[in-house]
């Protein structure tokens, strides 16, 4: 896959990780204020996955980054707009 592509196809995957948290934010809500331990206990282990697939998605994000930076020639330290 080119990088660009790859670039944007971690960008996707971030972004649809993120609206998934957000589902799972309203959820754990409803679930706090029904008093709902059970369903609590199951919400937190899905974010404890996540947590963990969040490094792997921002790993690769710095990965893809910096490819394609290399394709194009530009440095990925000396970018002012990219900072980490």
């Amino acid at each position: 896959m080119a990088p660009f592509q790859n670039l944007m196809k971690v960008f996707s995957e971030i972004y649809q990780s993120h609206m998934e948290m957000v589902e799972m934010a309203k959820r754990k809500k409803q679930v706090l204020i029904d008093g709902d331990i059970d369903e609590l206990a199951k919400i937190t282990q899905l974010e404890a996955r996540w947590i963990k697939k969040w490094g792997n998605w921002k790993r690769n994000e710095r990965q893809s980054l910096a490819n394609f930076l290399r394709t194009e020639d530009l440095s990925y330290r000396n970018s002012p707009c990219l900072i980490y």
